[in-house]
């Protein structure tokens, strides 16, 4: 029976061994199924990668494909025709660059992938793939241009190294964008029984960044500061403890206490996003007794943000509350506060990750209860919603993400100088009908 490949052009060693065939058909298998999964990745980066950087790493992987495909073809015709020097040059080139990509890959799924299959899918393709390359490269065939064919394949290796270490290196840890949020008092407006006036609050979030930012969650609080004076000085042992608490100490004053008035969010949609260098300003009314006992009104507004070019959040969130029947209390919420937890599906920013990470789901916590409240955005896997992550976890979720969640801080005004100005500013009387 013949043999289907020449024992001359991959050594003795392997005709000792009594590998006819099966060398350059698991050569080509190996080819194949490289050729596939870039073609399938390429495919999906070019039309549906979240920035210009995936979709040319997504043509990469398509023009990857396509050369490992001719050398699917190149390995076995190389055996058959071990005289032709263009033949091994096209099985040369498809097999390392077939090396190249399942070594990035398996560096990929193994520093960052979560999926057991395509780790060890990987871990295989890639020695066979390194093994490829030395058998076509030892076999007595002269390769045309052996030094241009060199420097061709030297450049096209460090292009992709250098594409691949943007992407899965570089671009997760670079510095985040700087958005804004910050809050502006308006003039108060007297109501025309003089019982009470209405303070507008204009909220303002601005996007200083080059990519847009998704506006995934907000909140407000309107709180009243009030601080007694005594008529005695206070003594030395009493400023400890307020410095202690880190608390501001007054000689003259107690410490002041704090109390929420009203709170909610002044972007009433979740996962809208707001394009590079756009505003997005709304405006809440605070309607407020004349005789509200405190001396300082004080306003704090938050927004949790992502980027749109590390994630893509899709839309049917879903919404349970601490008063829902049948939801269970996590066991960090504090005593006494109430909660709502808000979730929805993200996805990935390239398709290598998409497929080798397990699905992520965005969470936004909103507590509140006799103290002012607090919300926080979470990207957490199905299972872990609710679980409290370290700070190295949370670190890196927001590096990967560009999750964050960024503040006005704490805005005040003197209520007797509010008061003051409702009084010369009394409201506008009903038009005539």
């Amino acid at each position: 029976m013949p043999r289907l490949w020449r024992p001359d052009t991959f050594g003795e060693r392997e005709a000792r061994a009594g590998w006819t065939w099966v060398v350059p058909a698991l050569f080509a298998l190996n080819l194949v199924v490289t050729a596939c999964f870039l073609g399938r990745f390429g495919v999906e980066d070019v039309t549906e990668a979240l920035a210009f950087t995936g979709n040319f790493a997504g043509l990469m992987m398509l023009v990857a494909a396509a050369v490992a495909l001719v050398g699917a073809v190149a390995v076995p015709a190389l055996y058959l025709r071990s005289g032709s020097s263009y033949i091994k040059l096209f099985a040369l080139v498809g097999t390392a660059t077939a090396f190249v990509a399942n070594l990035m890959l398996m560096v990929s799924t193994v520093r960052d992938g979560e999926s057991v299959p395509y780790t060890v899918l990987w871990c295989v393709l890639a020695p066979v793939s390194a093994w490829s390359v030395v058998a076509v490269y030892r076999t007595p065939v002269d390769i045309p241009a052996p030094k241009s064919v060199g420097v061709a394949a030297a450049v096209a290796a460090l292009v992709a190294a250098a594409n691949f270490g943007y992407n899965q290196l570089y671009q997760p840890y670079k510095e985040m964008p700087s958005p804004e949020v910050t809050v502006v008092l308006g003039d108060p407006v007297l109501s025309p029984e003089k019982k009470a006036f209405v303070l507008p609050v204009h909220f303002t979030f601005e996007n200083r960044s080059d990519v847009g930012m998704y506006m995934l969650g907000s909140q407000f609080w309107v709180a009243g500061r009030d601080e007694k004076t005594v008529s005695s000085a206070r003594s030395g042992p009493v400023w400890r403890t307020d410095f202690e608490r880190g608390w501001a100490s007054n000689r003259w004053a107690l410490t002041p206490s704090t109390r929420i008035i009203t709170f909610g969010v002044w972007m009433p949609d979740f996962g809208s996003w707001l394009a590079p260098h756009e505003t997005f300003t709304t405006t809440r009314m605070v309607q407020l007794p004349i005789g509200i006992p405190c001396d300082e009104i004080r306003v704090f507004a938050d927004m949790a943000c992502a980027r749109t070019d590390r994630m893509w959040v899709e839309s049917n969130w879903t919404r349970e509350s601490s008063w829902g029947p049948g939801v269970k209390h996590p066991g960090w919420v504090k005593k006494g506060f109430d909660f709502l937890h808000y979730r929805t599906r993200i996805r990935e920013n390239n398709s290598i990750a998409e497929h080798t990470r397990e699905p992520r789901y965005l969470d936004y916590w909103w507590l509140f209860g006799d103290n002012p409240g607090y919300a926080f955005p979470d990207i957490t896997k199905k299972s872990e919603a609710g679980r409290n992550l370290t700070d190295e976890e949370g670190h890196r979720l927001y590096s990967r993400y560009g999750l964050a969640r960024i503040n006005s801080g704490y805005v005040s005004r003197s209520l007797w100088d509010l008061k003051r100005q409702a009084g010369s500013r009394p409201a506008p009387s009903a038009p005539p009908p």
